[in-house]
């Protein structure tokens, strides 16, 4: 019998209030799995222990804000490349320019117009995807070139020029592949 299951992507919603919990998850409950924490140490224990592709996170929280939460998860290796949209009703620039300095990669402001909140989440999902895709390509093309570097050693009977100029374009690869890796992590 064939699985016709479809895995989705898995996203966090951080929020204190469970109204607000309600309503994000009635956009998001059928097209995602969504996992629900109601305070910053529950979110950061849950983003350690599940495999989460994105994170929507309140602001104001008590005990530990939103703001301590992305620079918790950004510190941390395992955690460092979930994207995370602040999701909040503060609107003040400062509020908005920190989000972005702790490495929030979005800012929606409450209340929230469900085409942008799904647009958005549907982009950073996309972008994280791509991220992923190039990474595994970067490593690829090191492990071909440390191949290649070792059969250009064993290899002595080819001239030494060839063996540079294979070597190099390898090297132009990886630079480039390097080049558009570090631009997807600026964004």
């Amino acid at each position: 019998m064939k699985d016709n299951s479809i895995i989705k992507n898995k996203i966090l919603v951080v929020d204190d209030t469970e109204t607000n919990i309600e309503i994000v998850m009635e956009f998001l409950n059928n097209k995602y799995d969504v996992l629900v924490a109601l305070d910053g140490k529950t979110a950061i224990e849950i983003a350690n222990e599940e495999d989460i592709d994105l994170i929507l996170l309140d602001i104001l929280m008590p005990v530990m804000d939103g703001f301590e939460v992305c620079s918790i998860l950004k510190n941390n290796t395992a955690t460092k490349n979930i994207p995370i949209i602040f999701i909040t009703t503060q609107t003040d620039d400062e509020f908005i320019q920190k989000a972005f300095e702790m490495g929030g990669g979005d800012y929606i402001k409450k209340p929230f117009r469900p085409i942008e909140l799904l647009s958005r989440i549907n982009n950073h999902l996309n972008s994280k995807k791509y991220q992923e895709i190039l990474i595994s390509e970067n490593l690829h093309t090191k492990t071909n070139l440390q191949n290649l570097k070792t059969h250009v050693i064993k290899k002595s009977s080819s001239s030494q020029l060839e063996n540079n100029k294979l070597i190099n374009e390898y090297k132009l690869e990886i630079n480039f592949l390097n080049e558009i890796l570090s631009t997807y992590k600026k964004n």
